[in-house]
């Protein structure tokens, strides 16, 4: 699945397509910009979403180089799920929705 059609589904059309990952198994991506989580941008987060409450899932696509799943969107949810201690997050593996393009530095 694409990450833009992913991004269009509700919490219960997305949900067969979630799997929880081992959050050692995750990294955020770093090709994509920086995003700083500031521990009051995540408290504020955690005040929304409850302990208790389900995570969203975050969205990623594996990388065979890294041999790693990278975070491609919702990196503030990785951030605090990391900050919490989990051992696992839901997440959605997703293509890329369009290929990279070449480096100007290569040829």
């Amino acid at each position: 699945m694409k990450l833009i059609e992913a991004q269009r589904l509700s919490g219960r059309e997305i949900r067969p397509y979630v799997r929880d990952i081992p959050i050692v198994d995750v990294r955020l991506d770093l090709n994509l910009p920086r995003a700083k989580f500031f521990d009051v941008e995540l408290n504020m987060l955690e005040g929304v979403l409850g302990p208790r409450d389900p995570y969203p899932p975050v969205f990623v696509r594996w990388d065979a180089f890294c041999q790693a799943y990278l975070v491609v969107s919702r990196q503030n949810f990785y951030a605090l799920a990391r900050k919490r201690g989990l051992s696992f997050l839901p997440c959605v593996e997703v293509e890329p929705d369009s290929e990279r393009r070449p480096s100007r530095l290569a040829g």
